[in-house]
């Protein structure tokens, strides 16, 4: 059956909170376009999807991107690398990945029970779409209530749209860094949508 998602009334935890309070905290304190650091950031744990630990090894070493795994079992893991949302907007691009994987039956069962014990989709794009930050996403498998307002070209674009693979990654990033109007324009956009 239907279900909202509980994240727009409630989310657990420091680094994510109501949405409503999380969208004030980002129109209160997030730096103009040309304060934020002109980085790729993105946080998370890869175990959830292979596609983030391609995510990682793709961007190591590459001096635009700050991207990182966190282990959100081990406290020193988070205090060290974690940010919370509106700390995302404190960057010019935030990466955003989908959660789960499913690709069988038995995967779908393990994702009931990881689900159950709290690790499910990645509910972080509805808050990163309010950043004025260029939000670079991969082509989605799954589709979120937001989904369909995603414009990947034109004048009205509000997301750069990359591989699954990651494997135009990099090529986007140059395409951004090496045309800062064109990123604003998209971040300008993704704010306004």
């Amino acid at each position: 059956w239907g279900m909202p998602d509980f994240g727009y009334w409630s989310w657990p935890g420091e680094f994510m909170g109501e949405y409503s309070r999380l969208r004030h905290e980002i129109i209160e304190n997030e730096p103009p376009w040309d304060q934020k650091k002109s980085l790729a950031v993105w946080r998370g744990a890869t175990r959830t999807n292979a596609l983030r630990k391609v995510l990682v090894e793709k961007t190591q070493g590459k001096p635009w991107a700050d991207v990182v795994e966190i282990d959100w079992s081990n406290r020193e893991s988070l205090d060290k690398q974690a940010i919370t949302i509106p700390e995302h907007c404190n960057y010019k691009f935030v990466i955003h990945t989908e959660g789960l994987s499913f690709t069988s039956v038995q995967t779908v069962i393990v994702c009931l029970l990881k689900c159950y014990l709290g690790h499910s989709y990645s509910g972080r794009g509805k808050y990163l779409f309010n950043c004025q930050s260029v939000s670079i996403v991969h082509k989605p498998e799954w589709i979120e209530p937001h989904t369909h307002l995603f414009i990947a070209s034109g004048p009205e674009q509000n997301i750069v749209s990359v591989q699954r693979d990651f494997s135009d990654l990099e090529a986007s990033m140059k395409d951004l860094l090496d045309n800062p109007q064109k990123a604003e324009q998209i971040a300008i956009n993704s704010a306004k949508t």
